[in-house]
């Protein structure tokens, strides 16, 4: 009776360690849209003014689309960098974990 006391203790306190070793996932950010504001076409008859302020708002949002687009890119190639980290990580444990058992196997 003991034994089997023990048993339930020891598979009881395997079950805890189990799902304390599995993280929540890890929730990935999400990329929001560009913030800038695309000028409005003069109309045929525009006046000179009218077409100086288009051409003002349209450099303008072209500058914060290029600003949007670096901003973006940084993201995309951070993460590609943490993804390239974890697949390292995984392979670098993965071969730890052959070496060690090669090593084990060596011994008996």
């Amino acid at each position: 009776m003991n034994a089997r006391i023990l048993f339930a203790i020891a598979l009881g306190a395997t079950a805890m360690v189990v799902n304390a070793q599995e993280p929540a996932p890890v929730n990935m950010p999400t990329v929001p849209p560009h913030n800038c504001v695309k000028p409005e076409l003069p109309g045929a008859n525009a006046n000179n003014a009218r077409m100086r302020q288009f051409n003002d708002s349209y450099k303008a949002y072209g500058e914060c689309i290029r600003k949007y687009i670096e901003g973006a890119k940084a993201l995309a190639d951070s993460a590609l960098a943490a993804g390239n980290n974890a697949v390292t990580e995984y392979n670098k444990l993965t071969e730890d974990i052959k070496a060690h058992n090669e090593a084990l196997n060596k011994q008996n």
